[in-house]
C-alpha cells in the first residue's frame, strides 16, 4: 500500500520574476500542484508526494530562489504531520521544521 502525503505550498517573494520562475521551473515540472491562491507576491498550492515532504526539493528551490520565503505544511495518510519553513538572509539559509504524530479520537 502506497501512503500519500498531502502538501500545501505557501511561496511568498516580492521578486515577481522568483514567483513565475518557480511555479513554472520548479513547481509544474516535478509536482502536479493545483494553485488555490496567487498573487504577485504569493502562491500558494496543494499537491501529494509518495511517503515523505519533498524535502530535498524544497531545500533547493530555497537554494535556487534565494529572495523567496517558502513554507511547506504536510500531513500523511498514517497521521503524521509537519510544518517546513526556509529562507535566506544575508547569504545564510534558515530552515525550521516540526513533525508531529497526529492523535486519534
Amino acid at each position: 500500500m502506497s501512503i500519500h502525503c498531502y502538501n500545501t505550498l505557501t511561496v511568498i517573494s516580492k521578486n515577481v520574476n522568483s514567483l513565475d520562475n518557480i511555479v513554472c521551473v520548479r513547481l509544474l515540472e516535478y509536482f502536479n500542484i493545483e494553485i488555490t491562491e496567487k498573487t504577485n507576491t504569493k502562491i500558494v498550492g496543494k499537491f501529494v508526494s509518495h511517503w515523505t515532504p519533498p524535502l530535498n526539493w524544497l531545500c533547493n528551490a530555497l537554494n535556487d530562489y534565494p529572495y523567496c520565503w517558502i513554507k511547506n505544511e504536510w500531513r500523511t495518510d498514517e497521521n503524521v504531520a509537519g510544518i517546513w519553513v526556509g529562507y535566506i538572509e544575508n547569504d545564510i539559509p534558515f530552515i525550521n521544521q516540526i513533525t508531529w504524530q497526529i492523535p486519534q479520537e
